[in-house]
């Protein structure tokens, strides 16, 4: 409707003045309402509408900011991968809080924003990379199932902030699943669009993170190990994009990824630096962890350490890191070093 009332507000210098006439209001209002009908059911690419320049500082729906990019590399560059900061329920409680499900909204509203408005169907989780096919229709119908037939119907139409947080909000859906899956404001809005979900993360690594806590060996050691797997995954997300276009599953090479708060700082630094730099872990370190299941490959990865470019950047791509708004309002801390307050 803005882009027809301020084409109508145009006055040629050649022409008088002179008000529209009742036809071409009623044309230029149709034509409003068409463009807005149909970008609420399809992405605005699907009609013709992308916005490839760079992503706003601020990211606005329904008339109120619900992210703020807090960090940015190569910002101009023609390949985007947009790094969403997320916060989960509790993993061994089932149990969520107000901020979780005002985040996980709010990511659910970032990342709708960014599909309607690039290139782009790829989505990153922080589940497990696995290399093996997507069945979207599969994992669809797992999540329709854990959520309930009245609440999918709900997110196909176009759902409210109310509905979000309310499902979002039901720990029960989280409960009683056999799997114990997480229900996140991604895996919502797969039920809508047609969204391509991947893991990223290896879970050997994961693994070791996990089963070598900070009570256990320290927390400076702890997270060393996480150093390791945020700086492996980044690397992964140029293969996986590969594969996913060579296997026809996308046609995109923008994506976006979520990745939890705990590995923000480990990001700005790496993108600081423009590559992946993780010193060797001590020899003497090495017996204070437990390395059950985890393979040679990843203890050599330890002793090796990294200290490669960041192959995104090398390849031209660019990196945006976003919080959504309640995450960036709650932890200032968390923010890179030149937005702390």
């Amino acid at each position: 409707m803005a882009y027809a009332q301020n084409s109508l507000q145009y006055k040629s210098p050649h022409s008088e003045e002179r008000e529209p006439s009742r036809r071409q209001l009623l044309i230029a209002w149709g034509l409003a309402a068409l463009a807005a009908a149909a970008s609420a059911s399809y992405p605005l690419r699907a009609i013709g509408v992308t916005f490839q320049d760079r992503l706003p500082d601020y990211i606005i729906s329904n008339r109120k900011i619900v992210g703020t990019v807090v960090k940015r590399a190569n910002p101009d560059a023609t390949n985007q991968i947009y790094y969403i900061a997320q916060d989960h329920r509790n993993a061994i409680t089932g149990k969520t809080t107000e901020q979780v499900v005002k985040a996980q909204t709010e990511i659910y509203r970032i990342c709708e924003y960014i599909f309607l408005r690039r290139d782009l169907n790829l989505f990153f989780n922080e589940g497990r990379n696995s290399g093996t096919n997507y069945k979207r229709s599969t994992t669809n119908k797992k999540i329709s199932l854990q959520i309930g037939n009245k609440n999918v119907n709900e997110l196909r139409q176009k759902p409210s902030d109310a509905t979000l947080e309310a499902i979002l909000g039901n720990d029960s859906l989280f409960k009683n699943t056999p799997q114990h899956q997480d229900i996140i404001g991604l895996s919502l809005l797969s039920l809508k669009y047609p969204i391509n979900m991947q893991g990223v993360r290896d879970w050997r690594l994961i693994n070791l993170v996990l089963q070598n806590p900070p009570e256990l060996i320290g927390t400076n050691l702890h997270l060393h190990l996480a150093e390791f797997s945020t700086g492996v995954e980044l690397q992964t997300i140029l293969q996986i994009i590969e594969r996913e276009i060579k296997a026809e599953r996308s046609s995109y090479r923008n994506a976006v990824v979520l990745s939890g708060l705990a590995h923000m700082d480990e990001l700005y630094k790496y993108l600081d630096q423009g590559k992946i730099a993780v010193d060797p872990v001590k020899r003497n370190d090495l017996p204070k962890l437990n390395l059950e299941g985890i393979d040679d490959k990843i203890i050599n990865l330890l002793i090796k350490g990294m200290n490669e470019p960041l192959e995104l950047l090398q390849q031209g791509y660019g990196i945006s890191i976003i919080f959504p708004q309640t995450l960036f309002e709650k932890y200032p801390e968390l923010l890179p070093k030149e937005m702390r307050r």
